[in-house]
């Protein structure tokens, strides 16, 4: 059967998702309306999979990407979730390309992604942690907007000043 699939070289672009799992409803197919805290687990648990591909981690991923306590996932609804959550990583990538580069195929190790979410949380709270609870509830699209914009902000310093890096 494989052969017949051939033509996919990559699920990034597949923009497909299962409408529910076990009863629960998706969330919006791009995270719309999610909130920031829900999106950084997400990300954690993907980058968890990907690194150690245990099927608990997808579950932990459904249950935020479905908003329900889903306890075990069959085999399609496993493939399903990896599609879909690449999917949205592909396009996020593509959307916000300031904040998300191309990491050259490395897989992120798990200290790494734990730093990488502390130190978004730290560019949107300025430092200052009074503001966490205000960012953890923020939209994921309006913080990932402001990273990026930080990020490419960043990038113009750089070009503008390229001794100073």
């Amino acid at each position: 059967m494989i052969k017949q699939l051939e033509y996919v070289d990559s699920y990034e672009e597949m923009d497909v998702r299962l409408e529910s799992v076990h009863g629960f409803k998706a969330v919006d197919i791009w995270l719309h309306q999610v909130p920031f805290k829900n999106y950084l687990m997400m990300e954690k648990f993907y980058q968890m999979y990907i690194t150690d591909p245990k099927p608990d981690y997808l579950v932990k991923l459904a249950r935020l990407l479905y908003n329900g306590d889903i306890q075990q996932l069959e085999s399609a609804e496993q493939m399903g979730v990896v599609i879909w959550y690449g999917s949205v990583k592909h396009y996020f990538a593509r959307v916000f390309h300031h904040f998300f580069k191309p990491t050259g195929g490395e897989t992120v190790k798990p200290t790494s992604w734990v730093e990488q979410m502390n130190a978004q949380i730290r560019a949107l709270t300025e430092g200052d942690v009074t503001k966490e609870d205000m960012v953890y509830n923020t939209d994921c699209w309006r913080a990932l907007t402001e990273l990026d914009a930080k990020a490419a902000d960043i990038q113009e310093l750089k070009r503008k000043y390229p001794n100073n890096s």
